[in-house]
């Protein structure tokens, strides 16, 4: 990985990699990918919640 990153590649996170293989929000599964993300990151459902309150 060091060596890839000292040739130029930008490493990156695994929910990073999956939204820039969903590229396009709007497709029809993407629901698919939101569920696991909230599920990876349930604060933010906290977030969401306390935002439209």
């Amino acid at each position: 990985m060091q060596r890839m990153v000292h040739a130029g590649a930008q490493s990156v996170t695994a929910v990073s990699l999956a939204a820039e293989l969903q590229r396009d929000w709007g497709r029809p599964n993407a629901d698919n990918l939101r569920s696991i993300l909230r599920w990876y990151f349930p604060q933010l459902n906290a977030l969401r919640s306390q935002k439209h309150q």
